[in-house]
């Protein structure tokens, strides 16, 4: 797991975890994930929630996870989501945010990027244009 790897790597005592489609990070993002620790003194983890979505993988999690998430692998449990429950996860929420994030992620449907129809009809391109570019 990526997570537990990384902790060999950094000497720090917050990692923040970004899935590799997120492109772009405002900085209120990691501010509100910061925020929702700090208020939770229990809490090792935070996660970033967009329009009632979880998204586990995109968080900001506390050194001292690093034992429980160890757990959980030891025992074959691979659920980001059960794991948080074990360390008192808080969410940072936001609201139709889309726009700081690629394409491939969209909150209603997750597709992918790499398919040109979806990446033309995210665009609002017509046939004609579609086919200048494409």
């Amino acid at each position: 797991m990526g997570i537990k790897s990384a902790w060999s790597y950094v000497k720090s005592d917050y990692v923040l975890f970004v899935p590799c489609d997120v492109t772009f990070i405002p900085p209120d993002v990691i501010e509100n994930l910061h925020m929702a620790l700090a208020g939770h003194p229990l809490a090792q983890v935070a996660y970033v929630n967009i329009n009632g979505k979880a998204l586990y993988p995109f968080c900001l999690l506390k050194r001292s996870a690093l034992n429980q998430i160890c757990t959980h692998l030891e025992q074959g449990q691979r659920s980001l989501k059960a794991c948080f429950s074990d360390l008192h996860a808080q969410e940072a929420l936001f609201e139709n945010h889309a726009l700081f994030f690629t394409a491939s992620i969209l909150w209603t449907n997750y597709s992918n990027i790499n398919s040109s129809s979806f990446y033309i009809d995210w665009l609002g391109l017509d046939s004609f244009f579609a086919n200048l570019y494409f």
